[in-house]
């Protein structure tokens, strides 16, 4: 059983995180992975694709020597 003093020591450190907004970004964060309907294994290729193609935009240019 907890002390008084570790009850509203307890009370207080959950009411400043509140007040901080630590909550509330460890609140959304875990919202936002919980309704995460992108599939990752698209991403990834896209962001692929999308260096590659300024690789391709950028190599032509420094090879004229």
């Amino acid at each position: 059983m907890l002390s008084i003093a570790q009850e509203t020591k307890d009370i207080y450190d959950k009411l400043r995180a509140i007040l901080t907004g630590q909550e509330s970004v460890k609140l959304y964060l875990e919202f936002l992975k919980r309704n995460n309907q992108t599939d990752l294994l698209i991403l990834k290729n896209t962001k692929v694709g999308s260096c590659d193609s300024v690789k391709r935009r950028i190599l032509p240019l420094t090879w004229h020597c």
